[in-house]
């Protein structure tokens, strides 16, 4: 996984005239979709939203995604595409077109930033890395991301003063969750990175699926102390744990890895879990 970098986001360009159809996470989320309850950080259970009939964010493929394979050998066939930009997020590094997934992967990600910023506009748009290419396959600098089934996600984070910061540069942050940008002091968004967690857990579109949440063991534990600290259900807590991990190899100080498992339809046809 990328260890830091700078890029600056892209403005996808306007619909063409005749109709023709959006990219998908450009369209305003469905009534059905926006009505969702807002996440409760203490309460939200995975599995306790039902999906909405019309996936937010992104217009229905003609077919429907399929995930090949598994996470380090695997294919994407019918690729959801995040859109570069939306109003709750960005894609990083757009020039390596690594931002297609399966619909349940992009359409959660949408959601998620979504549901995000509407409990708190103050929230910073969710920086999403990367996830596939558009027919997945080997990924330079990833031993997975091949099949439509990772994403890199960045942290939320502050000033020294608490204040949120927006950036498209993945930056690290030690056990206590300090680290640093452009020279000046910032702070792990425990609270923020707590929710989107939840968020994660929580659902519609892959919450169920969650299989890993890397990140390091250190931010783990804050994680988790945030989780008691709002007092959150027994049962999300322990799903929680189960989930953040820090993986041999890579310390994951500087983002979540989030990998959801294979839906009933793709592992009908060859997806496996890892």
């Amino acid at each position: 996984m990328p260890k830091g970098f700078l890029v600056g986001g892209l403005l996808l360009a306007a619909a063409a005239a005749w109709s023709a159809p959006l990219p998908r996470g450009v369209r305003e989320l469905s009534p059905a979709a926006r009505n969702l309850p807002i996440l409760d950080p203490a309460r939200a259970l995975p599995g306790r939203f039902a999906p909405p009939p019309v996936r937010a964010g992104r217009r229905d493929a003609p077919l429907k995604s399929v995930s090949v394979g598994a996470v380090n050998r695997g294919k994407l066939v019918n690729a959801a595409e995040l859109a570069l930009t939306g109003p709750h997020w960005t894609a990083i590094r757009p020039e390596i077109a690594r931002n297609f997934g399966t619909a349940e992967m992009v359409d959660g990600l949408v959601w998620a930033a979504e549901r995000l910023r509407a409990a708190d506009p103050q929230t910073p748009l969710l920086a999403v890395g990367d996830i596939s290419a558009a027919s997945g396959g080997r990924a330079p600098r990833h031993r997975s991301h091949q099949n439509g089934r990772d994403a890199d996600v960045n942290f939320y984070w502050t000033d020294a003063a608490g204040a949120p910061v927006f950036s498209e540069r993945m930056t690290s942050f030690d056990a206590k969750g300090r680290g640093a940008y452009n020279g000046k002091a910032v702070r792990f968004d425990v609270a923020r990175n707590w929710k989107l967690v939840v968020a994660f857990l929580s659902n519609p579109y892959f919450g169920k699926d969650v299989r890993w949440i890397f990140v390091s063991r250190g931010l783990r534990s804050l994680l988790l102390k945030e989780a008691a600290v709002v007092g959150a259900d027994a049962e999300l807590i322990e799903r929680a744990s189960k989930v953040l991990a820090q993986p041999p190899g890579n310390s994951h100080r500087n983002h979540f890895h989030l990998r959801i498992g294979c839906s009933a339809e793709d592992a009908a046809k060859g997806c496996k879990n890892l």
